[in-house]
C-alpha cells in the first residue's frame, strides 16, 4: 500500500497525509493491511490511472481497531521486520509469509468471520 514510517523528519507537500500516531508500526501494519486496501478501494475517491486519493479526508477514516497489548507489540514486531526486509529490497517467501502474517492479525482484529476474509481477499 502507500503507507511508510518516517523517522528521518523528511518534509512533505500536499499530496501526502501525515499520521502522528501513538504507535507508528501498529499503525502502519493496519493501514497497510489487506482490509484497509478493500476499505480504500471501497470508499476513497479514485483518479485517472486506477489510483486512489489518499487526502487527509479519505485516509482519516481507515479504522483502527483496539488491541491488547500482546496484539499490538506482535503486530509491530512484524511490522519492523517487514519493513527492515522491504527497505533492504529484500523480496520473496519470507516477506510474502510476513505480510501474510501481519494481514491474518489485523483480520482477528477486526475479528472478521471466514467468509468476510475470503471476500477481502478476494478484492
Amino acid at each position: 500500500m502507500n503507507y511508510a514510517g518516517d523517522k528521518e523528519g523528511f518534509y512533505s507537500n500536499n499530496k501526502t497525509s501525515i499520521f502522528i500516531p501513538p504507535n507508528p508500526d501498529f499503525t502502519l501494519a493496519i493501514c497497510n493491511s489487506t482490509i484497509s486496501m478493500w476499505l480504500v478501494r471501497q470508499t476513497f475517491a479514485s483518479k485517472q490511472g486506477g489510483f486512489f486519493d489518499f487526502e487527509l479526508r479519505y485516509s482519516s477514516t481507515i479504522p483502527i481497531p483496539s488491541a491488547t497489548p500482546q496484539e499490538q507489540a506482535e503486530l509491530e514486531r512484524l511490522t519492523r521486520r517487514l519493513t527492515r526486509l522491504k527497505t533492504e529490497g529484500l523480496a520473496g517467501k519470507e516477506v510474502a509469509s510476513l505480510e501474510e502474517q501481519v494481514n491474518d492479525r489485523v483480520a482477528d482484529l477486526f475479528r472478521l468471520t471466514p467468509e468476510e476474509r475470503r471476500l477481502i481477499a478476494a478484492g
